[in-house]
């Protein structure tokens, strides 16, 4: 894989730590869950401009006589992403690690709800993940991390109930994974109330990259 910037992303951009950067929490959330290789990391951020993909899940919607769970099902079809936030940064020359760096994918699907005593209803769901960088501490500081040989960049991600490990919200429940580019991030969900079941799993992959000059 050739990259315009090889071997290593520009002074600044990465900050080596003796701490296990899972260890971390913002806000209470598990930012920082994996950590990846080099040329994974570089493909993320300056690569990878649209994602393909697809997910399913299930979620509590209310809890019937008996203790007997009703669900929210999700379905996400195959779909292809573009960060709207830098989807005019087609080459990667236009992204030599800022101070601030944001992406959002998201993927559009339904979901159908089941109540107790009601007809079920159908909404539109959204499932995607983000990367962000920032040094200059406008949202704190979230640089990538270098932890044994192992890079970690602040991911934020979700599907159907299922989110980043989150102490502060009661999503400690492992319900699934994110899967990007091959890579599972673990997601987490409320920890079951009624004899319920969360699933939550999403894959996708590059399918768009930028330029390299």
């Amino acid at each position: 894989m050739a990259f315009l910037f090889a071997k290593q992303f520009p002074a600044g951009c990465v900050v080596e730590t003796d701490s296990d950067p899972a260890e971390i929490r913002l806000g209470g959330a598990q930012l920082y869950p994996v950590g990846v290789s080099l040329e994974q990391a570089m493909k993320w951020i300056w690569k990878s401009r649209a994602f393909t993909g697809s997910g399913s899940g299930q979620a509590i919607n209310d809890c019937c006589e008996g203790d007997n769970p009703v669900y929210s099902t999700f379905n996400f079809p195959s779909s292809q992403s573009t960060s709207g936030l830098d989807a005019a940064k087609t080459k990667m020359s236009d992204l030599i690690c800022p101070n601030n760096y944001v992406t959002d994918f998201v993927f559009f699907g339904t979901a159908t709800n089941d109540f107790c005593i009601q007809d079920s209803t159908t909404d539109t769901a959204e499932a995607g993940f983000s990367f962000g960088i920032d040094f200059l501490a406008i949202v704190g500081v979230s640089p990538i991390y270098l932890y044994e040989e192992k890079y970690y960049i602040n991911t934020a991600y979700g599907v159907a109930g299922g989110f980043n490990l989150n102490e502060d919200l009661n999503k400690t429940y492992p319900s699934g994974n994110f899967t990007i580019d091959g890579i599972a991030f673990p997601l987490y969900s409320e920890p079951p109330s009624c004899n319920d079941e969360p699933e939550a799993n999403f894959s996708c992959t590059t399918t768009v990259q930028r330029e390299a000059s």
